[in-house]
């Protein structure tokens, strides 16, 4: 067997450990914290997430699994068997792939785009080196968002928010901000023939990648282009739907406001800005695990969606009929007891444009 062989073996093997080490932390792991913070009466209140994780500190099982949740993330990726080493070894091919023409029409890119400094000073996911430089960045994320044992993207979950959205969508003109490598835009694009989907996101890297995906479908209503969710540059009044998927726990307030300003601008009136994100809970227990995974995860900006006025924003860009709904990212996950699986207080944050500008 030759050396690349035997290495990639052993890669793919390292993920499959570091795959069911994740299952553990996020099952029997995540049982025991939540039988250890029980034994505590907390006064209920915003900050009594702080209370109960004062009064964990020194039980050994929380302090486990707060560092498994930092250190499986950083094995993923960076270890000498993570993604990165592995895809590294194939860099040449993947960079032609990721080079190869596609259709005219199905991706711009623009090479004078610089990322704000929210998107480049921190490496989100710890995903090292950020997605707006490397290559191959995109195929890295792809490859660590595919992994055994992931605890973001169930494997329905955005076929479910495609069909909330398109049962809710006014007009088949639809714009996906932040659309990373696709995995959010293609589900529209394939949901119906007649939906016209322009995919924005900063990534380069990752636009290639999405864009390979869908020359291979031979998909011809989705455009993928490089700009800003903030300033997006496309056309006033030229979308029924604008949408994201965990994109606005990534900005600060500031960017948030701005992207909320820029969908009201795109979309008719009558259309929905609709976002399937994250949310701080209100339980003690599941706020803790928010804030934790927010500092663990290299999640800045996660931590500040709970002084964040969500409907205030709304309200400032022009939007009405603000409301937040939890959101059902695989059966049974609203009525499962805490402590059964680990997941993420997903939510859908929507408004509509009721008024012509």
């Amino acid at each position: 067997m030759r050396s690349t062989e035997l290495a990639d073996r052993e890669a793919e093997a390292f993920q499959a450990f570091i795959g069911a080490c994740r299952k553990y932390w996020g099952g029997p792991m995540l049982a025991a914290v939540e039988r250890a913070a029980d034994a505590f009466t907390i006064d209920p209140g915003p900050d009594a997430y702080l209370r109960l994780e004062q009064r964990l500190q020194g039980n050994p099982t929380y302090g486990y699994f707060c560092w498994l949740e930092r250190h499986l993330q950083r094995l993923k990726y960076a270890s000498a068997r993570g993604v990165v080493a592995s895809l590294s070894r194939q860099r040449d091919r993947l960079e032609a792939e990721l080079s190869a023409p596609v259709p005219d029409g199905l991706l711009s890119l623009d090479p004078r785009l610089r990322p704000p400094g929210y998107y480049r000073d921190c490496d989100i996911h710890q995903h090292p080196g950020g997605l707006w430089d490397d290559p191959i960045a995109g195929a890295v994320y792809h490859a660590s968002a595919s992994q055994p044992g992931g605890v973001v993207g169930r494997r329905d979950l955005h076929a479910r928010f495609t069909q909330l959205v398109m049962d809710q969508a006014p007009g088949l003109r639809l714009a996906d901000l932040g659309c990373g490598f696709g995995k959010s835009a293609l589900p529209f694009a394939r949901a119906r023939s007649d939906t016209s989907v322009s995919a924005v996101d900063l990534s380069a890297p990752c636009l290639r990648l999405a864009a390979q995906a869908a020359a291979r479908e031979q998909r011809r209503n989705i455009r993928y282009l490089q700009r800003d969710a903030r300033d997006t540059g496309l056309p006033s009044q030229s979308f029924d739907v604008v949408t994201s998927t965990m994109l606005l726990h990534e900005m600060p307030p500031d960017a948030i406001a701005a992207t909320l300003r820029e969908a009201y601008r795109l979309l008719v009136p009558g259309g929905i800005s609709i976002h399937l994100d994250f949310l701080p809970p209100d339980d003690p227990f599941l706020r803790l695990l928010y804030f934790g995974h927010s500092q663990r995860n290299n999640e800045p900006f996660m931590a500040l969606s709970a002084e964040f006025d969500w409907a205030e924003a709304h309200r400032s860009a022009g939007f009405t009929q603000f409301r937040t709904t939890p959101f059902e990212d695989e059966d049974g996950a609203l009525t499962r007891p805490i402590g059964v699986k680990w997941r993420f207080p997903w939510t859908v944050i929507a408004a509509v444009k009721t008024v012509a500008s």
